[in-house]
């Protein structure tokens, strides 16, 4: 029984994950959560311009001049509070770190 219990939990845990595609990024908004490991994997955030990332991910939902945030939807986990969030930090115009959190 325990066993049954268990690989519910870890079930509803398991991530869906897809290859990045600019198209449904920029159109599916609530679902950016299946991608984002493609981006931090497929393509190197760290060093790109606010261009490149501009070309890359579109305009984002948050934009200040050093900080820089994609909502990327609601991450499939027990108990969903907030949404998720791609944020990038700029430093002389390029991408110096990224993390993804809750927003």
């Amino acid at each position: 029984m325990r066993s049954g219990c268990v690989f519910g939990i870890s079930h509803l845990l398991v991530l869906s994950t897809s290859e990045f595609q600019k198209d449904k990024w920029t159109s599916d908004i609530n679902k950016r959560y299946e991608m984002v490991e493609d981006v931090q994997h497929s393509h190197r955030l760290v060093g790109l311009t606010q261009n490149e990332v501009t070309v890359l991910l579109s305009e984002p939902n948050y934009k200040g001049e050093e900080f820089w945030q994609y909502y990327i939807g609601m991450t499939p986990r027990l108990i969903p509070i907030d949404g998720d969030a791609l944020s990038l930090q700029f430093s002389n115009g390029k991408v110096v770190r990224y993390l993804i959190h809750e927003t």
